[in-house]
């Protein structure tokens, strides 16, 4: 067993999911500063292989499922595959999923691809199983938005370093996973956005609202499009993280933004005698609540690797606390959106159907964008109000 296989197997042995893989490899790397860029890639490249495909082959040892594994993600294209491991399997492969699966069966390797998702969780309306294991076995694009007044210039300096990339209807611009945007784009030209994040626009109210309320900010990539789309609206902006809203914060300097009103809130945890919006309320309150992230794992294999049932509840009940409690302080005529980057049937329609008993809200409209099969996320928005609207 040569010496990177060895620190494949430490990594795996060491890891808990309990921080996204990408930041412990980072800190387990700076531990061997002897791994070269080159085997840092070989090694995070096996450990994301491991987290999206091993569950489909759990009865081969340790080194035939790792190449197995490989070979289900086509990672054999790279050049480095066979410094870790010698290739037990020949390379060569076609150029489906389900080719390459027709390819290992015939080596008596059994393969169940259903391994790698939850059982008996059922999906959002719009998308499929078999979708989602493709993108969880797929590659991850990464989604730019260049900024008002920077789109030639983006789109200039990409041709010119000879950066491959596919731009959308919307102007969104979709580029492989590895690219130093830094490299060839000004900071204050872009902002990193997954296509189905960037679809949210398609579900804000057509009359401008005066007064919004961002109630799960984040780092502010909704934040962002509120402020564009309603540049004239007085915005808010809250979180339970300090941090995430010094990142907020950065961010819209950073694309020379007028800055939100920005407050540290659990709104579960409110005294009762607070009101966070001072006796206002809020024309549009979007609830892009905290869950499992299911529509994201395609980016974040550990995260299906490691989920337990119990966390869905855990979140579904979260989220319903959170809506409710905001859309205390929806104007009368107002919209709340609520959002989840979840496919679960049960963070979605479910809770949309339970939050409008509870509330009297009426739903609107509801749908999962579906962005499986052009390498992005998967989002689901509902669109609530305390009155029926027409489209």
């Amino acid at each position: 067993m040569n010496a990177l296989f060895q620190h494949r197997n430490k990594i795996l042995s060491a890891y808990n999911g309990q921080l996204p893989l990408s930041v412990f490899l980072k800190q387990y790397f700076k531990q061997y500063p002897v791994l070269g860029s080159r085997d840092r890639r070989i090694l995070s490249s096996a450990a994301f292989s491991h987290y999206r495909a091993s569950k489909a082959i759990p009865f081969l040892d340790d080194e035939k499922k790792q190449v197995a594994a490989e070979f289900i993600l086509c990672e054999q294209e790279s050049p480095d595959y066979s410094r870790m491991i010698e290739g037990i399997l020949p390379p060569e492969q076609g150029n489906s999923l389900k080719e390459r699966i027709n390819f290992l069966k015939l080596q008596e390797i059994d393969v169940d691809l259903n391994k790698i998702i939850p059982e008996n969780e059922g999906l959002s309306d719009g998308v499929s199983t078999d979708e989602w294991i493709e993108r969880l076995l797929g590659r991850t694009a990464v989604f730019i938005k260049p900024e008002k007044g920077f789109e030639k210039e983006v789109i200039k300096n990409l041709e010119k370093n000879r950066v491959l990339f596919e731009q959308g209807d919307n102007g969104e611009i979709k580029l492989r996973q590895g690219v130093n945007l830094a490299n060839y784009l000004k900071p204050q030209s872009y902002r990193i956005q997954d296509w189905a994040s960037q679809e949210v626009v398609k579900f804000l109210p057509q009359k401008a609202p005066s007064f919004i309320w961002d109630v799960c900010a984040g780092a502010g990539g909704k934040s962002l499009i509120l402020a564009e789309a309603f540049p004239n609206a007085r915005l808010l902006v809250s979180d339970v993280r300090p941090s995430i809203l010094i990142n907020l914060e950065e961010r819209f300097k950073r694309l020379n933004r007028k800055l939100p009103r920005m407050m540290e809130m659990d709104l579960t945890q409110l005294p009762k005698q607070f009101d966070p919006l001072g006796g206002e309320k809020a024309d549009l309150i979007v609830c892009d609540v905290p869950c499992t992230g299911s529509g994201t794992w395609g980016r974040t294999p550990e995260q299906a690797y490691f989920f337990k049932s119990e966390t869905l509840q855990n979140f579904s009940q979260k989220q319903r606390e959170i809506t409710i409690k905001a859309s205390e302080y929806l104007a009368p005529e107002g919209k709340l959106l609520f959002i989840t980057c979840s496919i679960f049937r049960e963070e979605n329609e479910n809770n949309v159907e339970k939050i409008c008993n509870q509330t009297g809200l009426k739903l609107l409209r509801q749908t999962t964008i579906n962005g499986f099969k052009n390498q992005a996320d998967c989002l689901f928005i509902a669109e609530l109000s305390n009155q029926l609207d027409t489209y």
